[in-house]
């Protein structure tokens, strides 16, 4: 699988360089070829925590929200998965986007890390019951539980949601602006509901203001688990 890597075809073929092939236009490439390459650019990981026998396993939008989870003792009964990599945006929707495109794409090419305890391999994981997600409190963080749940469809919404939905009736998150970086966000679409009414409620009370799952302290992330 490696030999047909961009950056190894690059560095065994092209003057020792492993960036040369990723300056050659995809139209010349295709030409030459004769198919468009298909070649992997970043080595898809996705960061594993837990006990060999977890008590459910939770889908984490973003590494920063995982590792407070850990810190707050989650990985002590539960499993954690996230997603990581090079190439990405600091916005946590990024990573989150990139988790629900490799699941999307199936397990095979992920390479799991073991970030604290000794969970299970990663296709046990993702067939684990109870299977939750939690990420962010906005219309993106949203649709990435969706696309998740195409593919996994016994995955619902961690508990962890409940404060964060506390935080929007009490009036207070943020604004989509790109101040918080959350510039151009849409609400959910109607039809979006339809495929999950499960969420009605959320994406009613983030359409205009959301809260970041960095937002919640350790204890509360300890109080709503």
């Amino acid at each position: 699988m490696d030999h047909y890597t961009q950056f190894i075809v690059s560095a065994r073929y092209l003057l020792s360089s492993s960036k040369i092939l990723s300056e050659i236009p995809t139209a010349v490439l295709k030409r030459f070829l004769g198919t468009d390459p298909e070649w992997p650019d970043q080595i898809s990981y996705v960061v594993t925590a837990g006990p060999e026998a977890p008590k459910k396993t939770i889908l984490i939008e973003n590494p920063w929200a995982f590792e407070r989870a850990i810190a707050a003792g989650l990985a002590v009964t539960d499993a954690l998965v996230v997603t990581f990599g090079y190439g990405l945006t600091r916005g946590g929707d990024a990573f989150g986007r990139q988790l629900a495109r490799q699941i999307e794409s199936g397990t095979e090419g992920l390479v799991q890390l073991r970030r604290y305890g000794n969970p299970p391999d990663l296709s046990t994981l993702l067939h684990h019951s109870p299977l939750e997600f939690w990420g962010d409190l906005d219309p993106e963080g949203l649709r990435i539980y969706l696309r998740l749940k195409k593919r996994l469809p016994t995955l619902e919404l961690s508990s962890l949601y409940e404060p964060m939905k506390q935080r929007l009736l009490e009036g207070r998150g943020h604004s989509y602006n790109c101040f918080t970086a959350k510039a151009g966000q849409s609400p959910i679409t109607p039809d979006e509901l339809n495929c999950a009414p499960v969420i009605d409620e959320l994406a009613r009370l983030c359409k205009t203001r959301g809260i970041d799952q960095e937002a919640l302290s350790v204890q509360e992330i300890v109080s709503h688990s």
